[in-house]
């Protein structure tokens, strides 16, 4: 069945979650994978509409909620895409917290929601998110995002730029600057290099969630429950559409799943914040950085890369 699709694999993939593991263990073989991206692929019954969408759920695979668009953090990609990009909301003395504060009051002032989530087994420090509990890690061997961005930024711009249609093979690639590639790997450099100053930018991930229900109410957080088990990461290119991983793990159980990216969430995100296009364009590509470097951060070489077009 991979046969009739063009997928691509996750090659700057450094952490643990990708199916290669769970094959090698018997759990289940490469079938599986293929039927899976076979169904995101033609099952529409799957997805359901969700125009003019924000980031507000994460794409963790194990989210249930289809209430806003899908992106790394949920909300917090608004927040670091502004860190690494426009830095119209950001200040030097300010930390992640208060940045995700200040960004959070516009939504809720356009009387839009918000979300993120944490887990039932993270710890104290951590809200149980890659993408706020890897902005920073406590374990001194662990690569955060930050630093990947910091060395690999490269690498990211080229999985961007190399980003095909599975279906029909047609290069996706999304258009980057030379100008917006520097900005964003400077401004990772500078955040990273000030993780262990007094004015650390980065706080732990339990301090990110906090942000949401101080911005909004506990309804911004969603409890997610069991370890990760994607075999895909799915980029949806198509407006206001949403996967319902709750169906997917329905017809899959607890094997296997999907991480779900909508990238017009990201555009619209982008031209909501900023009036100046170009702000507005730095903003969308600096989001989609901070997506691709976190899942690289997140998961192996194993992980299969799809698009909905």
């Amino acid at each position: 069945m991979n046969e009739q699709f063009k997928t691509q694999k996750l090659d700057i993939g450094i952490g643990n979650i990708g199916p290669a593991k769970h094959i090698a263990n018997g759990e289940y073989d490469w079938r599986l994978v293929d039927q899976l991206t076979h169904d995101l692929l033609n099952d529409q019954s799957l997805y359901e509409r969700g125009e003019n969408q924000l980031p507000r759920l994460c794409a963790d695979g194990r989210t249930r909620r289809t209430d806003g668009g899908s992106a790394i953090g949920g909300s917090f990609s608004a927040v670091i895409a502004d860190s690494l990009g426009p830095r119209l909301y950001y200040a030097n003395d300010i930390t992640a917290k208060q940045h995700a504060l200040t960004i959070y009051a516009k939504f809720r002032a356009g009387n839009l929601l918000i979300g993120g989530h944490d887990d039932d087994h993270a710890d104290a420090a951590n809200s149980g998110c890659g993408g706020e509990d890897r902005l920073d890690s406590k374990d001194p061997g662990a690569i955060t995002t930050l630093q990947f961005l910091s060395q690999y930024g490269d690498s990211v711009r080229r999985t961007l730029q190399s980003l095909c249609d599975t279906k029909t093979g047609t290069n996706l690639g999304v258009k980057v600057d030379d100008s917006q590639h520097d900005i964003i790997v400077s401004h990772s450099r500078e955040l990273h290099a000030r993780t262990t100053q007094s004015t650390a930018y980065v706080t732990c991930g339990a301090d990110l969630r906090d942000a949401l229900v101080e911005a909004q109410d506990d309804s911004a957080v969603e409890r997610l429950h069991g370890l990760h088990t994607e075999a895909v990461l799915a980029i949806d290119f198509r407006n206001g559409m949403r996967l319902n991983r709750g169906k997917v793990a329905a017809r899959y159980g607890d094997k296997l799943n999907a991480f779900y990216v909508n990238v017009d969430c990201l555009n619209n995100m982008a031209k909501f914040l900023y009036d100046d296009a170009e702000q507005t364009d730095l903003s969308f590509v600096s989001a989609l950085y901070f997506n691709i470097a976190t899942t690289a951060v997140l998961a192996d070489k194993s992980l299969r890369v799809i698009t909905l077009t």
